[in-house]
């Protein structure tokens, strides 16, 4: 990690591009406003001396106009500051001088050189491009001068002279404004080709850095020369210690000693029993809430205790170890070792707050991966040696780019760290693999404690375990064989992409949690709302990881850096230059349109139209309506507020259509047959229609399709083409009055007034039925086994024909009963005769009746 972030400065060039890419805008757009200030200093008028004044006009003196006369040719009212154009000048000829030169071999304080006069040129490319931008004011208002000339004639026409020489004037001036334009121009073009030159020569030493091959630590001589190298160090330490000893005297020694082992116990021993005190102090207190947020905050604030604390122990102990080598080492070389320490110390940390966040949260969601009970121990404790691992291998690397010890001596260790590192690799991925939850164990922790389970939550720890085993079987082979810049970057990266893709998996899942608990307790009413952000956490941080990862496995941050930068300056398509700050404008100008859309069609819906006499239907339709209107508006205002200029895009948008109306001729007739049903509205919400096979409520017309609701509750999408072109039965259009017809029938010999008499009073006695038109009961048809009659009423509403017609059915079942009227059912009679004829007496069917 230390040798990560001193190569690459990943952190601070993707963190300073993403503030420039906020921020600089707001620079970028008041430069113009100071032209004085910076690099940009004011014209002087000809003949005036520098910091004298302009002579004043006396009093009363009378002005008089100038007459109208071509201006004659000025400098630009700014200029690149000539003290900035040599300084681009010397940065240039150093990077062409430096590239001129072979690469060489690695060498971190080359590679550092370069680093530095690659982030001089990037500056200078990015102040050339603001100076140029700043420069083109005047340029753009002497062209819309000249613009207004008109036209230059065609040849063989001519035009008044006063024109022509007010047109040879402006292009004069244009020409002078140009310069400094066109100076910052080249400037610009020189340091981005400068700069892509040095990122392809740093890239290349890099690689070949990998690429280099040392003796394998499985050769005997690496180990006799690397204890030769030991030997030699242990002499001098202890002629230097000696040395060092004698000048502090034996009081000064002692002192020494005592001060080591106060750090010891003020460190690792006084740590160690703090945190088992304030361990049990944390468990009290989280048995005792009751409140799941309460639950978590006191577990996420016990994590960080232990990893500050264990920082501060092994913190201790480094400074313990300073004040026990004084005497022995030099004070450049103790003071970067305790750095170098420092930091290893600060790595451990985190991967103990890591894998105590991420394997053995008492929250199961938190969980990357849900191990065992027997099982969480072992990883935990692995993850922290790969942590120590990792920092002892980035101590090495930062003893080598320092040149401490001897090369020998740095690839034997690091072979022994990478072998050692990739085992216990190799052992949390085993982990990973056999010692997971089953699925029935893998949500039951989670129910008693939020009410909700987890089923489907990402797993991917099978897939995640052979990667591992992979990586790690790559950096023992790479370290055995000798290439131990490649087994370090394999290993370190490996670790490194772990923990950056569990940190954003954690801190996601803790954003969800967090979100779920206050869904469920004071934000309840909100829920809706804030379910949102857990997507947006996501995306912000995969927009933080994505480059992290990219910086990782070898990308250089600074060209990252620059991809960002130019987010913030902008794209260009052709003609159309598009930005961050653009795509930014354009969405948050559309999402408030589109969230204002959604209001006004609410207020509508609720408050307005309910004032008019207007069916269900055609307030739907209205709405909807105003809802695409919206949205058409929203995107056109968003489009217009960027201030891009979309006409040179015409012609594409124009070919585009052309093969969309090809490619996309049935969605364009549902969508011109939605917009006919919204305008003409032959079908409207809530009506009950029949197309085809299908019959059902109508509970949605969008654009696209119409949504039908059967009677069984199936939801039915029919294309709106459909609708259109075809038939379709509307039992609800125009008055939704509607007939319901029962059909009856009674036996022959009934008494048919008395039935008629019945059903009238029936069909006035039933809910929903209308007073007027009257009931009515026709005589259908003399059938065979009964007098088929009907009872015709009338309702409100059609949708409610089918709960009448039973209710009306179940009730003529009842007074039928009571009345003694009978319901007849058809009937068969079969009669069965003897046939004597031939048949030897025996019998046969001779005929069948029936009645």
């Amino acid at each position: 990690m230390i040798a990560f972030c001193r190569r690459h400065g990943a952190l601070l060039h993707v963190f300073l591009a993403c503030w420039l890419l906020a921020g600089g805008s707001a620079v970028r757009a008041a430069a113009p406003l100071l032209p004085g200030v910076g690099l940009l200093a004011p014209e002087k008028p000809a003949g005036q001396a520098s910091g004298s004044a302009a002579p004043a006009e006396p009093p009363g003196t009378p002005t008089t106009a100038a007459p109208l006369s071509p201006p004659a040719p000025s400098p630009p009212t700014s200029q690149v500051d000539p003290a900035t154009l040599a300084r681009f000048n010397a940065d240039a000829a150093e990077a062409q001088k430096i590239l001129r030169r072979p690469a060489g071999g690695y060498d971190y304080e080359h590679i550092r050189s370069l680093n530095r006069l690659r982030d001089r040129l990037a500056a200078d490319r990015d102040l050339a491009r603001t100076l140029a931008d700043r420069s083109n004011l005047e340029a753009r208002i002497i062209q819309a001068q000249m613009a207004a000339l008109g036209e230059v004639p065609a040849e063989g026409k001519g035009e008044p002279s006063a024109i022509t020489a007010r047109r040879k004037a402006l292009d004069a001036r244009l020409s002078v404004v140009l310069a400094p334009v066109l100076d910052a121009r080249e400037a610009q073009a020189r340091a981005s080709t400068l700069v892509s030159e040095l990122d392809e020569r740093i890239a290349g030493i890099e690689r070949g850095r990998r690429s280099e091959r040392s003796r394998s630590a499985l050769d005997p001589r690496a180990w006799i020369a690397v204890a030769g190298d030991v030997r030699r160090g242990i002499d001098i330490a202890a002629r230097s210690g000696t040395a060092g000893i004698a000048q502090d005297g034996a009081g000064g020694f002692a002192l020494r000693l005592l001060a080591v082992a106060g750090l010891v116990l003020l460190g690792p021993y006084a740590s160690i029993r703090l945190l088992q005190t304030l361990h049990r102090v944390f468990v009290k207190r989280r048995v005792a809430a009751r409140q799941a947020a309460r639950r978590l905050v006191l577990i996420v604030v016990e994590d960080l205790v232990a990893a500050l604390l264990l920082f501060f122990a092994i913190g201790c102990s480094v400074a313990a170890f300073a004040v026990l080598m004084r005497p022995f080492l030099g004070t450049e070389v103790l003071l970067t070792l305790s750095t170098l320490l420092l930091v290893a110390a600060l790595m451990v940390a985190m991967a103990q707050l890591l894998a105590k966040s991420t394997l053995q949260s008492p929250f199961p969601e938190l969980r990357l991966v849900r191990l065992r009970p027997e099982v969480v121990g072992k990883a935990v404790s692995t993850v922290r040696v790969i942590g120590v691992f990792l920092a002892l291998v980035a101590v090495l690397e930062g003893i080598e780019d320092d040149g401490y010890m001897t090369i020998g001596a740095i690839d034997l260790a690091s072979a022994v760290l990478l072998v050692g590192g990739s085992l216990f690799v190799w052992r949390l991925a085993t982990l990973i693999d056999k010692g997971r939850e089953d699925d029935g164990a893998k949500t039951a922790p989670s129910l008693p404690q939020h009410g909700r389970a987890k089923p489907d939550q990402l797993e991917f720890a099978a897939p995640f375990s052979r990667i591992l085993k992979l990586l790690a079987i790559g950096s023992t082979g790479a370290a055995l064989i000798g290439y131990i810049a490649l087994a370090r970057e394999i290993f370190s990266d490996l670790v490194v992409s772990v923990a950056v893709i569990a940190v954003a998996i954690f801190l996601h899942r803790l954003v969800a949690l967090i979100v779920g608990l206050l869904a469920q307790g004071g934000l309840k009413h909100y829920r809706t709302s804030i379910h949102f952000v857990p997507m947006l956490a996501g995306i912000v941080l995969t927009l933080g990881a994505v480059p992290l990862l990219a910086v990782t496995w070898g990308y250089n941050s600074r060209e990252i850096g620059d991809a960002i930068v130019m987010l913030r300056t902008g794209v260009s398509f052709g003609n159309v230059n598009i930005s961050a700050g653009d795509l930014l404008t354009f969405a948050f100008v559309f999402l408030a349109g589109y969230i204002a859309t959604k209001w006004i069609q609410r207020i509508i819906n609720l408050t307005i139209l309910p004032q008019f006499e207007i069916d269900r239907g055609s307030q739907a339709s209205i709405v909807t309506m105003i809802g695409y209107v919206g949205i058409v508006a929203s995107a056109a205002i968003a489009v217009s507020s960027t201030g891009l200029d979309l006409t040179s895009l015409a012609f594409i948008a124009t070919a585009l259509s052309v093969g969309l109306g090809f490619g996309l001729q049935s969605t364009v007739e549902n969508f011109t047959s939605g917009m006919i049903l919204l305008v003409e509205r032959p079908i409207r919400e809530g009506d009950w229609i029949e197309v085809g096979t299908f019959s059902g409520i109508v509970r949605k017309v969008s654009v696209r399709s119409t949504h039908l609701e059967s009677f069984d509750r199936h939801q039915i999408i029919i294309p709106n083409s459909q609708l259109i072109t075809g038939s379709v039965k509307n039992l609800s259009l125009g008055e939704r009055l509607a007939r319901v017809v029962v059909p009856v029938g009674v036996a022959y010999g009934s008494d048919l007034e008395h039935v008629r008499e019945v059903l009238i009073a029936i069909g006035k006695a039933q809910d929903g039925v209308l007073a007027w038109p009257e009931p009515n009961v026709t005589l259908d048809a003399f059938a065979d086994s009964s007098v088929n009659m009907r009872l015709l009423v009338f309702i409100h509403d059609a949708t409610d024909g089918v709960g009448v017609a039973s209710k009306i059915r179940f009730e003529i079942a009842r007074r039928f009963a009571e009345e003694g009227i009978e319901i007849p059912f058809p009937q068969m009679e079969v009669r069965l005769h003897a046939d004597t004829g031939g048949n030897g007496g025996n019998g046969t069917i001779g005929g069948i009746g029936g009645d």
